[in-house]
């Protein structure tokens, strides 16, 4: 019996020795993690299922400008009732309830600040990511600004405008483009633009000519419209470039000289009539 209570105890040591190891592991690893979660640059916290802040790091007392002192503990809606209603609000609840990750960008009321969010479910509640992407989205609405701004221009030209890629292919156009050629932009995007000449070789030699002096004064050819119709113009390219300067395309816009070349022909047929008389 006595050694049979030595091995009882033994055992025992054993197990608490294990439970012990198990611990200082589980203690090292909850160190590791908080560690991560204060390095990141991502705001992060926790919230149990009443709504309730367990855990935030220093990246979220910068977005919440409020110390995790002030926070643990609190409710969510209760520091937050400006986002009662809104997509935090619908979006959390929704991985509360559904038990599964959601992500959205929005505008914090309270922060002022544009933010992507990601919300996964947790044993006790849910856990968010959020990061401030102010400075992207204002980067974003300059291109949008800008690109709106250089549709307007070129819709607003009476002429044909046309992008072309290093491949040959139609980019982009405006609507007199479509008008002279009889072809909706999304016909024309994407095919090769001396398709639409009379003569496609002369058409692409004037192309390569653009690339090799950077551009084109003058250039005349013949667009054959969908309907067979004949528009005589003068092609004005030049390339232009990216940000860091390569040359991405050739941007070219044509003159119909219909009218033009009427108005010569009836002034040569006068000349003659002259020189007869």
């Amino acid at each position: 019996r006595t050694e049979e209570l030595w091995r009882t105890i033994a055992r025992l040591e054993t197990e608490v020795a294990e439970r012990l190891r198990a611990e200082e592991d589980l203690r090292e690893s909850r160190e590791k993690l908080y560690d991560t979660l204060e390095s990141i640059t991502d705001g992060f916290f926790t919230l149990d299922r009443n709504w309730r802040f367990t855990y935030l790091n220093e990246e979220s007392e910068k977005i919440w400008k409020m110390k995790r002192e002030e926070l643990i503990g609190k409710n969510l809606w209760e520091i937050a009732p400006m986002s009662v209603g809104t997509i935090f609000d619908e979006m959390y609840r929704k991985a509360m309830i559904d038990r599964g990750p959601v992500s959205f960008e929005a505008i914090s009321i309270l922060l002022k600040v544009w933010v992507d969010v990601r919300a996964y479910p947790t044993a006790e509640g849910i856990a968010v990511y959020a990061r401030d992407i102010t400075k992207r989205k204002m980067a974003e609405e300059a291109v949008r600004l800008a690109t709106a701004y250089n549709r307007s221009l070129i819709e607003a030209s009476l002429d044909p405008l046309v992008t072309i890629d290093p491949d040959g292919r139609i980019s982009d156009v405006n609507a007199t483009t479509e008008n002279v050629t009889g072809y909706s932009r999304e016909e024309l995007v994407g095919t090769d633009f001396s398709d639409y000449f009379t003569e496609p070789e002369k058409a692409r030699t004037g192309y390569r000519l653009v690339f090799q002096e950077g551009t084109v004064r003058d250039y005349a050819l013949e667009i054959r419209q969908r309907d067979g119709q004949i528009t005589p113009v003068l092609y004005n390219a030049t390339v232009y470039r990216d940000e860091a300067g390569k040359v991405v395309g050739v941007f070219a816009a044509a003159r119909d000289i219909t009218e033009r070349l009427e108005a010569e022909k009836k002034l040569r047929d006068s000349n003659e009539q002259l020189r007869a008389l």
